[in-house]
């Protein structure tokens, strides 16, 4: 994935935490990580969608 379209991608994530959408953030925060390759920066974007939401951090840690 080229920068610009990991940029979007993010973007689209942060849109969705801001209007509370916890599981369209998630849902986009996990493409971003694999289509960036696992890049730790978007671990780190993920890592923020799991954050105001527990139900999503469980999941995110279980792999699911």
């Amino acid at each position: 994935m080229d920068a610009a379209g990991a940029a979007s991608l993010r973007s689209v994530v942060h849109d969705c935490l801001a209007k509370h959408l916890y599981e369209a953030a998630a849902f986009f925060a996990d493409k971003l990580v694999t289509l960036s390759g696992y890049a730790p920066a978007e671990f780190y974007t993920l890592a923020q969608v799991a954050h105001p939401c527990p139900p999503l951090r469980c999941a995110a840690l279980r792999g699911s």
